[in-house]
């Protein structure tokens, strides 16, 4: 086996006075590099001119313009001669100037854009830019579209008359370039308060105040908003929803478009529910049973307490409704030339005339709520309307099912909107059943927070029109939908 020799020990050298020297040449490199760079934003600062020196030279050259058209103007209506080719040139210098207007408004866009929307004089600022922009949009136009009118004019009347317009827009511009032009100079010396109050004053007459105050007030709202915990901020948006009405219909809107997305959805599940088994013709004979022989037997109870006549005979046509068909599917079953999906289509008829009658029950007893002499009346009333409701959205979905001939297994609990309710529901039961959904999608998909915040709201409104047991109900229904997406 051979023998292993020892390695010579090593010679350690010191190396602190190596680092010191690079942290030496590090520290004077950073301080080098530091002085060029400060060097070359003062360079790049007087290489690119100021805002507002870029206004006054704008304003200098549209002053030139004004001056000779005026002065081919006045040539025209001595001579009694037109100057086309005068004109043709005038415009060309028009459009070159129009051109770095378009330049011009676009720097004082950025400029609004960089603000510090946080801070009240970033907004003030950013809205100064909005204000120099909607200054410079139509005179330039105008002033082109002026001198266009003077070039195909061959009448020296007409011509005169064209070229005189062009004037009138370019001193309109150079006014605005002067006054942007002295605004910005402020703003860039701290003082931008000393000329804001007259771009503020041209806001009405641009047509863009209003807008504006909206827009910035939303922005400030938000910015109050954004500071406040979740709770706080639900708290804070239903506070302004009372006295709001553009925030109800911005959130109605809202709501209703997710409940929308929400139907459709439901509306392709319901596509593709398979046909109906001898199971489910057995199973919609016992509901409709079921219904007959005790549920709306219950209704009727609470209806002859309320004294409401009218739902009581309504809950008696719907009985016998159920009954009908009840029988109508007992008799199909018997018939093995018929197809499970034509047994259910045979009930179909009468199922849906029982969930008719039961609206229509529910429609009555609500009107005993609020002509009820005592408060057992008006309590027995409301009872008789929401299991009312409950019974003929069960109903319908009953009919739905059994004139599709579908299954009901995959769609048992999912209840449509009634057929007969065409467009957006005012049923508030329905309504809040809907927005619960909305909610709930919202709460659940990424990026929804604030239309979830919104959706709550909404729901929340409906709710004070609403009993317990009306919430319960829709709550449960709700809860049953959701399931199914």
């Amino acid at each position: 086996m051979a023998s292993t020799r020892a390695e010579p020990p090593r010679t350690l050298i010191p190396v602190s006075g190596s680092l010191e020297k690079l942290r030496g040449n590090l520290k004077q490199t950073r301080e080098l590099s530091a002085k060029d760079q400060s060097k070359a934003r003062k360079a790049l600062h007087i290489a690119a001119p100021k805002i507002s020196e870029r206004l006054g030279n704008l304003a200098e050259v549209s002053k030139r313009l004004e001056a000779e058209t005026n002065e081919i103007a006045e040539s025209v209506a001595k001579q009694n001669m037109p100057k086309t080719d005068k004109a043709k040139e005038l415009l060309s210098r028009q459009e070159k100037l129009n051109q770095k207007i378009e330049q011009m408004k676009e720097v004082l866009r950025r400029d609004g854009n960089a603000q510090d929307m946080k801070q009240e004089e970033g907004r003030e600022r950013a809205r100064d830019a909005d204000d120099a922009v909607a200054m410079l949009d139509k005179p330039p136009l105008d002033a082109k579209n002026a001198l266009e009118e003077s070039v195909s004019n061959k009448a020296p009347k007409e011509q005169h008359a064209s070229l005189e317009s062009a004037v009138r827009n370019q001193n309109e511009l150079t006014q605005a370039l002067d006054q942007l032009a002295e605004h910005y100079e402020n703003l860039e010396n701290g003082e931008g308060e000393k000329t804001r109050a007259g771009l503020r004053e041209k806001e009405a007459e641009l047509g863009i105040k209003e807008r504006l105050d909206a827009e910035f007030a939303a922005l400030e709202e938000v910015l109050e908003l954004a500071n406040m915990s979740p709770a706080d901020q639900i708290k804070a948006l239903e506070q302004k929803l009372k006295d709001n009405p553009v925030m109800q219909n911005e959130l109605r809107d809202i709501a209703e478009d997710t409940v929308d997305n929400a139907k459709v959805e439901l509306d392709e599940l319901d596509n593709n529910q398979p046909p109906a088994s001898d199971q489910d013709v057995k199973a919609a004979v016992e509901a409709a049973e079921k219904m007959a022989e005790q549920e709306v037997p219950k209704i009727q109870k609470d209806a002859q307490q309320a004294k409401a006549a009218a739902a009581t005979e309504e809950l008696k046509q719907a009985r016998e409704s159920l009954e009908a068909a009840a029988q109508k599917g007992a008799e199909a079953m018997k018939n093995p030339a018929m197809k499970p999906e034509e047994k259910m289509q045979a009930m179909g008829e009468e199922l849906a005339a029982a969930a008719k009658a039961l609206e229509q029950a529910a429609e009555k007893a609500g009107e005993k709520v609020q002509s009820a002499n005592n408060p057992a009346e008006k309590a027995a009333a409301e009872k008789a309307q929401a299991a009312a409701k409950a019974a003929a959205q069960k109903a319908q979905q009953m009919a739905q099912q059994a004139q599709k001939g579908e299954s009901s297994q995959q769609q048992a609990g999912n209840n449509q909107p009634p057929a007969s309710g065409a467009g957006r529901t005012t049923d508030p039961v329905e309504a809040y059943m809907w927005a619960y959904v909305a909610r709930e999608q919202a709460r659940k998909a990424p990026g929804q927070k604030a239309n979830a915040v919104r959706a709550n709201i909404h729901l929340n409104q409906i709710k004070k029109e609403l009993s317990r047991v009306e919430i319960e109900g829709a709550e449960t229904k709700a809860k049953e939908i959701l399931s199914k997406l």
